[in-house]
């Protein structure tokens, strides 16, 4: 008998080509080659290092370097005879009189092409400001834009080609067992690794997944960190330039995870999934490449996320449940001030800002483009925030943040019953308004000190860890917490051997508080879960106190009315 039933679909197990892709050009790239505090600075001559008194001081073998994923031209030196040919190309069109004479364009080319140890054995000689200028003034011409993008997409092709390190790397059993998430982390670490400094780095990261002397992301990152010793700074001690970028990196990295985990109703997930179907399109006109009016603004949008990458995987989230980014919040120590002046969430709606000022709004199911100089927000004492476009004299509000308002999505519990599409949504603590959210962003700067200190980076198990440690202090030395047995303040967030502590009060009085949850087990404790004990406990000490109101007339009238003890 023909069985006509259909197979199930089995869950995705690795990253497409096209999700490494993005991976490349996305987080190895604009958030950590090709920008500088949420600026883009890939269309213009970069340097590793530092420029003092016209005299050029680099940093290890490093050049000049352009593009979003930073060729390195002393490494390339075939790029940069390209790259000042593309000039006097452009040069002989729009500034003639620009245009480099064969002896200028020898020592130009000659310039350009040279590595870090030659411009220090050429005692830091500069390249001539007036034709650095000019070359800048290409690079960010439509031209420049799109001789800088086909480097990019050769630097691309090139780490993924055959036999690349993270084609390497997909054959280790580590990425094979990995979640996505975590495959992401460790193609980027590698992605980073040879992009940064070829094969002197990332050949020992593969023998040491091979061999079984590295098995975790977190052993992945911590080889990382101690390639190189830590000889920055004036005190010789902080991270070294290659533990930096592969940081930085990750944080793009956070970003890319929380866009392709987002919910189809969440509005980045169109934007999400058009630039996912073309990484690499031209930038200089990318409705072409597309085929969609909107790509360009969806492109732009993606692209200033990673920008704005340590504020974005937050926003993202908000948009997700349909719910607020940019409002005041206030911190642990009281002080208030905005979440965001770049991202502003409310509802479906959304404005990206990267770091030149220059955004996009997603605003009643169409697009816009914005100024940060159109912009002005007004923060209101009741801690909602109007954000409003002034153009052509007209101003008109985009947003309206309300941190207390109800998400349109409120994020559900995996394994709970849905609740009943009129019924309240269960305040959670990551949420401002939520009694605890104080004492969790306490505890999370802990933790995310902690993760820092073993070379590890903030992330869903480092959330979990935190969720467990609130309900720990919530349920004090019980199962639940009375109000006054509980841990109020996360003074102090210490790792053992085992376990994670929070001490409220000083860590050698006898009398201060502590609890420690096991890190584990912890670490594999369900948000929900959690959340759940933090809840019971909140309602159990209301009940309670509610009771002890009802009981205070009572005991009054029944005290005996004998002599005070004074």
């Amino acid at each position: 008998m023909e069985d006509n039933s259909v197979a199930p679909t089995l869950p995705k197990t690795e990253l497409t080509d096209d999700e490494l892709r993005a991976l490349a050009y996305f987080a190895v790239g604009v958030g950590s080659e090709g920008s500088v505090g949420g600026r883009d600075v890939s269309n213009r001559l970069s340097f590793a290092g530092r420029v003092s008194g016209g005299v050029m001081y680099p940093v290890g073998n490093s050049g000049y370097s352009i593009g979003t994923l930073q060729t390195d031209l002393g490494q390339h030196p075939e790029v940069a005879t390209t790259l000042v040919a593309a000039y006097q190309d452009w040069a002989r069109q729009a500034h003639p009189d620009w245009t480099l004479t064969a002896g200028q364009q020898a020592q130009t080319t000659s310039d350009l092409a040279r590595s870090g140890h030659t411009i220090t054995a050429q005692q830091g000689r500069a390249l001539d400001p007036v034709v650095k200028s000019h070359l800048d003034q290409f690079l960010a011409s439509d031209a420049g834009i799109t001789y800088v993008h086909e480097r990019d997409v050769a630097q691309v092709d090139r780490l993924m080609r055959v036999g690349a390190a993270v084609d390497q790397l997909k054959d280790t059993s580590l990425y094979q067992q990995s979640t996505l998430d975590d495959q992401a982390r460790l193609a980027t670490m590698i992605m980073k690794l040879e992009n940064q400094a070829g094969q002197a780095y990332y050949p020992r990261i593969i023998r040491g997944l091979n061999d079984g002397s590295i098995d975790s992301v977190g052993g992945v990152q911590t080889a990382i960190n101690d390639l190189l010793p830590n000889r920055s700074g004036r005190s010789h001690a902080d991270p070294d330039y290659v533990e930096t970028g592969v940081a930085h990196a990750l944080e793009g990295t956070e970003v890319f995870n929380a866009l392709r985990n987002a919910s189809t109703q969440n509005p980045l997930h169109r934007s999400w999934s058009n630039v996912l179907s073309d990484p690499l399109a031209n930038p200089v006109h990318p409705d072409a490449v597309a085929g969609d009016a909107d790509f360009r603004s969806e492109y732009a949008t993606i692209k200033t996320l990673f920008l704005q990458k340590g504020e974005a995987p937050a926003f993202i989230d908000a948009l997700d449940q349909g719910g607020t980014f940019g409002h005041v919040i206030v911190d642990a120590r009281g002080h208030r001030h905005p979440q965001s002046t770049n991202l502003y969430a409310a509802g479906d709606d959304f404005v990206v800002l990267d770091g030149r000022g220059h955004g996009k709004a997603w605003v009643d199911d169409r697009w816009r483009d914005v100024e940060r100089s159109q912009l002005s927000r007004l923060d209101h004492p009741d801690g909602t925030t109007d954000v409003s476009l002034r153009v052509d004299g007209q101003t008109s509000r985009l947003l309206h943040l309300d941190p207390t308002a109800q998400p349109l999505r409120p994020r559900q519990a995996v394994g709970e019953a849905p609740s009943q599409p009129d019924g309240p949504a269960a305040l959670t603590p990551d949420r401002p308004e939520h009694p605890d959210h104080a004492l969790l962003e306490q505890i999370r700067s802990g933790v995310r000190r902690e993760d820092a200190r073993v070379g590890r980076t903030y992330d869903e198990s480092s959330e979990r860890l935190s969720r467990s440690l609130l309900a720990a202090c919530k349920g004090g030395a019980g199962d639940v917490a009375d109000g006054m047995s509980s841990i109020q303040r996360a003074d102090h967030v210490v790792s053992g051997t085992d376990n994670m502590f929070v001490v409220q009060g000083k860590l050698g009085d006898p009398a201060h508080l502590r609890v420690h949850v096991n890190i584990v087990e912890a670490m594999n404790t369900p948000v929900a879960q959690s959340d759940a004990k933090v809840q019971a406990v909140n309602q159990a000490q209301q009940q309670g106190l509610a009771h002890g109101q009802q009981l205070a007339p009572e005991l009054r009238a029944e005290s005996p009315r004998g002599p005070v003890l004074s």
